[in-house]
């Protein structure tokens, strides 16, 4: 889809099907205009789209009991992503949700992983070093 700045954003495959004499058909929600790229210019967009999955912080300090926030920088467009999943790699310093909410439990460090999913089903992992202090 192309959005009125001119920016392409991805649709997922369950959008469309082409049938065996080529004809494509669009099921969509969003009424704008679509264009079809060639297997190159897809891959080109795609590779710029994954580029921009990147965290606005990759460390971040929180005292034991608080909470903290995963977010995106902000050239992430989220239009572009059909799922999140978070996970810490330890659950007794650091819990993390499925809207990226992080609870400290105890001092110590850990790590949270974010898997971003596009639409075209491409993946990339973010990580964010937590420290819980006391």
């Amino acid at each position: 889809m192309i959005k009125k700045t001119g920016e392409k954003v991805l649709i997922s495959s369950r959008t469309y099907k082409v049938s065996k004499d080529g004809t494509v058909t669009a099921d969509t929600k969003d009424a704008g205009d679509y264009v079809l790229l060639n297997e190159k210019d897809a891959k080109a967009l795609s590779s710029k789209i994954l580029k921009s999955v990147a965290l606005k912080d990759t460390k971040k300090t929180v005292a034991n009991g608080k909470k903290a926030k995963v977010t995106f920088d902000k050239n992430l467009n989220m239009e572009n992503v059909k799922k999140i999943t978070y996970t810490s790699s330890k659950k007794p310093v650091v819990t993390v949700n499925k809207n990226g909410t992080i609870v400290a439990k105890k001092a110590g460090k850990a790590v949270v992983k974010v898997k971003v999913t596009l639409k075209n089903g491409k993946t990339k992992t973010v990580k964010m070093t937590i420290k819980v202090t006391k």
